[in-house]
């Protein structure tokens, strides 16, 4: 995981605020991928085993803390009957059956489209563009949609204003249409 220094913690909405440079902060971390992804290309490898090593290096780089909430969503939602047994299973550190599940087809699913994709170029460009877009609706989520329960990140991390909303979600709409072009990107938007 990258290290980020902090003099204090977040309060008062500040994680909130910043939300509009999510999509920004996907496309700083996206960029190890693909220049793994070419090297590996370099070596001579063919495309299955670079885009494996891209993906691990993405999450290597966020701690992989995108899968791990993956993860937690899907054994809660799968394994849970009551809301608050879902909730209890979802705070648990441990990875059950559907975490597994999910993971295992959330992985199978980038490695193929990427090594399908081939070209290093554009790659990287499917790459950036799928992080940053990804991370462009948190805010628009976060603001919709309450949390879960009182004391968890969410809760503590607060709602954010319009305008992080708005920025996040242009962000992340120019970010797709510079990689796929303005009529993919908006397939992609509506999907």
């Amino acid at each position: 995981m990258l290290p980020v220094a902090s003099s204090k913690p977040a309060a008062d909405g500040a994680v909130a605020r910043a939300t509009w440079a999510l999509p920004l902060a996907a496309l700083l971390v996206c960029l190890a991928g693909p220049f793994v992804y070419k090297v590996a290309i370099r070596f001579g490898l063919t495309p299955n085993m670079p885009a494996r090593l891209a993906l691990a290096t993405t999450a290597l780089f966020t701690g992989a803390l995108h899968e791990d909430g993956l993860a937690d969503t899907a054994d809660g939602l799968g394994g849970g009957r009551t809301r608050e047994r879902k909730l209890e299973i979802m705070r648990d550190s441990r990875i059950g059956t559907y975490g597994v599940c999910a993971l295992i087809l959330s992985f199978g699913l980038r490695w193929s489209a990427l090594a399908a994709i081939a070209d290093p170029l554009l790659v990287a460009f499917a790459l950036c563009a799928a992080h940053a877009a990804a991370r462009a609706g948190v805010p628009a989520f976060m603001s919709l949609v309450p949390p879960a329960r009182p004391d968890g990140l969410s809760a503590s991390a607060g709602s954010p204003p319009g305008r992080s909303v708005a920025i996040a979600f242009a962000l992340g709409t120019l970010a797709l249409a510079l990689a796929l072009g303005p009529g993919k990107a908006l397939v992609g938007l509506i999907l």
